[in-house]
């Protein structure tokens, strides 16, 4: 049994992945949460080390430390792009121990920005999927020290059925378990998107609501974890006075009563920027479009073929066609690309099981012959899980 020291960045924010590693009943595991940090390591680390920040100084000999004395077999991070993940992970790599990346942010609007423009400094990346890979080996990432896995973010969606029941759902919302459901997904829209989408996000979710309260449908918008509500400006206080609408994130301190499967099995069509849901949306089936009032980089509508709106007339069109003609919206051409991509070829549920795989090789390894390992990881992998064709 692999003794594993994995670290997040906050209880809750990475529950899918996290919890899928902790159910792989032959390793133990060890949790540490590490916060965000200082800022991105190309702002965080390069200029507060050169400029002798005491705190970040502090927390780098703190990291070196925890390493020292870990008897951990492997160190797992779903990131390592802000300075206290890499001042961890460096440690780790210093102290001569393994370290693994199983990425938890998925590529959703700017290939340029995702990571913050960097790569992993782990000794292995386990990637979604080709999208990724490319990315880190575009920038400089050895290739033979990546291997797509899928994600088990999206495990759960294979044959995915609810435990509760939208009847029951429906009525903590104040929402009618009868009235087709619009469910929108909010971004904080940060780093990946131009600084004006956030206003936009506001009038799209008006303008949805409004749509939605003048053709007998409802609106579920669902809060995104990392931001309070405060994001939503003016339409809280619009979705607050209809009867047609309500928030899911709203109170008991930002958590939602609905995981995000469940939104997405109960509504009828899921409307937002560029997510993961939306993708997941098409695994479940269901229609999506992306609010395009401004222009970004968008790969579901770029590369996906989902249709994409630039004004309320425009959604309201393609909502009263996703309300009528159900099925996921994704182009089979996309969907191939999409499922290639992001699932690494696979729709099986089983990411989880072929992370399994290649940690219970690399426990086994060393620094020395990492290289060794994945390749022998590799082969079980294309064996005993055929791809998609």
């Amino acid at each position: 049994m692999a003794n594993i020291r994995l670290i997040t960045w906050m209880p809750g924010r990475v529950g899918p992945i996290t919890n899928a590693l902790r159910a792989l009943n032959n390793h133990q595991w060890h949790e540490t949460y590490a916060g965000l940090g200082f800022g991105s390591r190309e702002e965080g680390v390069l200029k507060r080390i050169t400029g002798n920040n005491p705190q970040a100084r502090e927390f780098q000999q703190k990291a070196l430390a925890l390493a020292a004395c870990d008897r951990c077999d492997l160190m797992i991070g779903t990131f390592d792009w802000t300075d206290v993940l890499f001042y961890i992970i460096h440690a780790y790599n210093v102290h001569n121990k393994i370290t693994v990346l199983v990425p938890h942010e998925a590529v959703f609007a700017s290939e340029s920005e995702y990571y913050a423009g960097t790569i992993p400094i782990t000794d292995v990346a386990l990637v979604w999927g080709e999208v990724q890979k490319n990315i880190f080996v575009n920038r400089g990432y050895p290739e033979n020290r990546i291997i797509t896995v899928g994600t088990p973010k999206f495990d759960p969606l294979f044959n995915f059925k609810p435990q509760r029941s939208w009847e029951t759902l429906s009525k903590e919302f104040g929402l009618s378990p009868q009235l087709p459901t619009i469910l929108f997904i909010t971004q904080p829209l940060d780093y990946q998107f131009p600084a004006e989408t956030l206003d936009i996000q506001i009038q799209a979710i008006i303008d949805t609501l409004r749509w939605a309260e003048a053709h007998g449908a409802q609106l579920l918008v669902r809060l995104t974890p990392d931001r309070s509500a405060d994001i939503l400006g003016p339409a809280v206080a619009a979705i607050q006075e209809s009867h047609h609408a309500a928030i899911d994130g709203l109170e008991d301190g930002g958590s939602r009563r609905l995981t995000p499967h469940e939104s997405i099995y109960y509504c009828d069509a899921v409307v937002g920027f560029n997510s993961t849901m939306h993708l997941e949306a098409a695994m479940m089936n269901k229609p999506c479009l992306s609010i395009m009032y401004n222009k970004y980089s968008a790969l579901w509508v770029e590369r996906g073929g989902i249709p994409s709106v630039t004004s309320a007339s425009e959604l309201g069109v393609v909502l009263e066609r996703f309300l009528s003609k159900r099925g996921h919206s994704f182009s089979p051409e996309g969907w191939r690309w999409a499922t290639n991509c992001f699932l690494g070829g696979w729709n099986d549920g089983r990411s989880a099981e072929r992370i399994g795989i290649v940690l219970d090789i690399l426990a086994q390894a060393n620094k020395q012959n990492v290289h060794e390992a994945l390749a022998q990881a590799e082969i079980i992998l294309e064996r005993e899980y055929p791809r998609l064709a």
